[in-house]
């Protein structure tokens, strides 16, 4: 006897449908940001519904599009009519795709096609090839695709309609649909159907007629005078409307059935998503584990197997087994995340995410030394030339540096991918990739069992997994997102050049740094002993609570907010910046502040960071941690040095040069000005750094009216204010107070800035208009950044969206021209066999060393690559200065 399989169930979702269901079932839900959050919400609910009784296997949320449809062709005044959806429905639309994601949920739209007809074409497709077939909508249009293996289910009245329903509900059969529809039409799409024809007359005729065609050849017949006469006289509208309502069962839409398998819940991004909208219902039931439809989720992937290999003659097998692999995923432990510092403590090396080696190192006889092994991987590297897998290319390749292994294989980095895909997820670890990617959970990601023969050698080999297996998602996603050319041509060549710059590190004098503590905690007691003075006696001036008290309620001075967390008055910087008019003791405290961190952070620090066997720092430089693509470094922190006040700049004269060379540095001339004067086309901004005009002198003269000539200093340092502030959405109100204007001079001076650069204006704006449109901007270079903050109903959370949007497409745009310029001088520097060096990069600045023969050559090579890193529509400039510590460049 022979088993009979229940088919599988596809269920195709009417998103468009059941959004606007959900938005209007319920009114004034937000999240706590101020966000609109019903439509998402009550979508949210629906579909977790539909997963936990219909439990399907295979399943797609279907959209519209906003371009134009063939109905729009064959009849212009196709929905002509219907009005814009509500702006606060809109804003949510990103929102409900990311709960289809989370839930593991595919999302379908095709631009020129309605969802309508996409459902339609899926739903014969599907039913060909034995799927029942669920349409989940209210849409009585599709009511028509009704038959064999194909039913649709009423997510509000809970009815699932076959034939027979379809003939309860609506009063016809499914093929009798399009008839109906055609008589009564649709005023919402401007379908104009048969004037005086509503939905019941409509039925009524085709029951008794049989058919639109049969109903228009005996509409002589027709005992009604009114639809009579209509249906004589607005015959072709019939048919038109028959047209425009016949779903397209022919959209070319591909079809694999793998492409609609649900993917299991993203637990953690669920728990963030259902947090930040504030989903207080679905986060308990999170916390519960209710989590509807998850056994239908995809098996976690097969645990890899690798070959343990302890034993330096079966090396060479590992060499061999390699040599033919066009792709490695390679998998360093490390000692400590330093890699300057490091020891290598294993290794795993795959062709595959089945397999691969497990290399145990240590001394013999139960492992491999260090120089043995990785002279064994430059082997592999050699004979294979195959494009190498990492988490972190740069941290392999200083690994490699260290024992003198030449590495330019480099192929994919999965943080940096990730990164650049969505910088605001912060989090780009293999095990989140593989749940947020694959859709592997991250129980199952990190399970995988232990490397048998070596246990602790199972990380190593999970990595290696996840690399092979996110490798072409990960290509994929990059290309999708026009994101090829930023990966290849620009962050990937740089981790070498970052990598070149970590290995070598740069000199501390640490005997000024001692000499400089000493005198600096003398100041700092001088310090304290005036704040104390000022404050009329000793307290912990680190202490919010205690300072609070004595500005606030001693003092007596207006106190800034309060903040929930430790329930006192707050004590920041802004606080005390504009408390400081008012009474000599805030600016006091943020001296003292200041000294005591400088102190900690860099002149006690820095000595302690002196690697041992090279004498020398070595920061790290991250690609990953700003999300306008700005680098940042760490071990010591150096972007964080201040250069405004005396002190700051005096720890840089702790940065020195070996002897016999010479530190050059070299800083772009108000690059993001530039920047900003060639997006925004502004002619007077363009003019001014084509005649190389001082720009804050010309803004003072255009923004207060007076001769360039005639611009004073203080004009002019309040131009520059200006100038950066607007920039990046300062208000009038902050430029008031940095100003110490009336909050209507203020308003008169933004007003007259964008009245005298209009260019700028309308730069803005239409960054602006982008980022509402599509809830993101980019770089000149095409890096992507997410804003959804400026499609908020909250005000500050708008205002911030904006600030946003304008910053990056700005700094973003100069924080890559650097990075262009950081290849080329690189580049520059190999090809002519120069001994000089990158050491570092803060922001604008690059600072080399080079030896006294090399100085002036390698200052204007320098100067070169940072003035013709892009052709700007203004000229780049970049002044080079040299000498024997940081400081003395400047």
């Amino acid at each position: 006897m022979t088993e009979e399989r229940t088919p599988p169930i596809l269920c195709l979702i009417d998103g468009t449908s059941n959004v606007f269901r959900a938005f209007y079932a319920i009114r004034g839900l937000s999240s706590p940001s101020g966000r609109p959050t019903n439509a998402t919400y009550g979508f949210t609910q629906m579909l977790r519904k539909l997963l936990q009784e219909r439990a399907p296997a295979y399943l797609a949320v279907v959209f519209d599009r906003s371009e134009p449809t063939q109905r729009h062709a064959s009849y212009p005044q196709y929905k002509a009519n219907r009005l814009a959806p509500p702006e606060d429905l809109v804003e949510q639309i990103p929102d409900i795709k990311e709960a289809c994601r989370i839930l593991g949920v595919p999302v379908i739209d095709l631009a020129g096609y309605e969802a309508d007809d996409l459902m339609a074409t899926l739903a014969r497709k599907g039913a060909a090839e034995g799927f029942e077939v669920i349409l989940v909508t209210s849409d009585k249009d599709l009511l028509q695709l009704v038959g064999p293996h194909v039913t649709v289910f009423h997510p509000s009245k809970g009815e699932l309609l076959d034939r027979e329903g379809v003939k309860k509900s609506f009063g016809v059969y499914p093929e009798q649909v399009i008839d109906v529809l055609a008589l009564m039409g649709d005023s919402s799409d401007n379908i104009p159907g048969v004037p005086g024809i509503g939905e019941k007359g409509a039925r009524e005729l085709i029951t008794t007629y049989g058919g639109l065609e049969n109903t228009l050849a005996h509409a002589g017949e027709v005992t009604r005078k009114t639809h009579r006469e209509a249906l004589l006289r607005h015959a072709a509208d019939a048919r038109l409307s028959r047209e425009l309502v016949t779903l397209n069962t022919d959209v070319p839409v591909p079809w694999v059935a793998e492409d609609f398998r649900r993917r299991p819940l993203l637990r953690e991004e669920a728990r963030s998503f259902y947090q930040k909208l504030g989903f207080g219902r679905l986060l308990d039931e999170l916390a519960a584990g209710e989590t509807p439809g998850e056994s239908q989720a995809a098996p976690p992937p097969p645990d890899p197997v690798f070959t343990v290999i302890a034993d330096p003659a079966a090396l060479g097998e590992m060499v061999r087994s390699l040599s033919a692999a066009t792709t490695l995923a390679l998998a360093p432990e490390l000692s400590e995340e330093q890699p300057m510092r490091a020891h290598l403590t294993g290794f795993a090396l795959s062709a595959s995410a089945e397999n691969g080696f497990y290399v145990r190192l240590g001394e013999p006889p139960v492992g491999i030394t260090q120089r043995r092994f990785v002279e064994t991987l430059g082997e592999v590297l050699r004979a294979s030339r195959a494009g190498v897998l990492a988490e972190n290319l740069k941290v392999l390749e200083v690994i490699l540096r260290r024992w003198g292994i030449p590495f330019s294989q480099g192929d994919l980095d999965s943080t940096l991918s990730a990164y650049l895909v969505d910088s605001e997820a912060r989090d780009f670890r293999l095990a989140r990739l593989e749940e947020s990617i694959l859709g592997v959970s991250s129980g199952a990601a990190s399970r995988g069992g232990a490397v048998e023969g070596a246990p602790e050698g199972g990380a190593a080999a999970r990595r290696c997994r996840a690399l092979m297996n996110l490798e072409q998602p990960l290509k994929n996603r990059l290309k999708e997102l026009g994101l090829e050319g930023l990966y290849r041509e620009l962050e990937l060549p740089l981790t070498s050049v970052l990598a070149d710059m970590e290995f070598t590190g740069v000199r501390i004098d640490a005997g000024f740094l001692r000499s400089l503590s000493e005198k600096w905690r003398e100041d700092l007691q001088v310090q304290e002993a005036r704040v104390h003075a000022l404050a009329g006696g000793p307290f912990n001036i680190q202490s919010p609570r205690q300072l609070g008290e004595i500005l606030f309620q001693k003092l007596g001075l207006t106190p800034g907010r309060k903040t929930e967390k430790e329930r006192v008055f707050s004590t920041g910087v802004d606080v005390l910046e504009s408390l400081a008019s008012s009474h000599p003791l805030p600016a006091a405290v943020l001296e003292y502040r200041q000294l005591s961190k400088l102190l900690s952070t860099y002149v006690d620090a820095l000595p302690g960071l002196v690697n041992a066997e090279t004498g020398r720092v070595h920061a790290s430089f991250n690609q990953t941690t700003a999300v306008t693509g700005r680098l940042s470094s760490s071990d010591p922190n150096l972007q964080n040095i201040p250069i405004r006040t005396e002190k700051g700049r005096e720890i840089r004269r702790a940065f020195i040069a070996q002897p016999g060379w010479s530190l050059l540095t070299a800083d772009y001339s108000q690059i993001e000005l530039r920047v900003l004067a060639h997006l925004s086309q502004d002619p007077e901004m363009i003019r001014a750094f084509r005649e190389l005009e001082d720009i804050h002198r010309r803004t003072a003269a255009e923004v207060f009216g007076v001769a360039p000539d005639l611009v004073t200093a203080e004009l002019r340092n309040q131009a520059k204010a200006i100038n950066f502030g607007i920039l990046y959405g300062m208000g009038s109100f902050r430029l008031s107070r940095q100003l110490g204007i009336p909050l209507t001079a203020a308003k008169k001076v933004i007003e007259e800035y964008f009245r005298r650069f209009e260019g700028v204006r309308r730069y803005r704006d239409a960054v602006i208009e982008t980022a509402e449109a599509t809830g993101k901007v980019s770089t000149m270079f095409g890096r992507i950044r997410n804003v959804p903050e400026i499609r908020s109903r909250n005000l500050n959370q708008r205002n911030l969206g904006i600030r946003i949007a304008v910053n990056t497409t700005v700094q973003g745009s100069a924080a890559d021209l650097i990075k262009v310029a950081m290849i080329a001088l690189h580049r520059k520097l190999k090809e002519q066999s120069l001994r000089s060096r990158l050491l570092i990069q803060v922001h604008d600045e690059l600072v080399l060393e080079a030896p006294a023969e090399e100085v002036e050559h390698s200052g204007t090579l320098m100067r070169e690559c940072m003035e013709n890193s892009t052709r700007l529509d203004v000229p780049l400039l970049a002044e080079v200065r040299s000498g024997p510590t940081w400081l003395d460049t400047k």
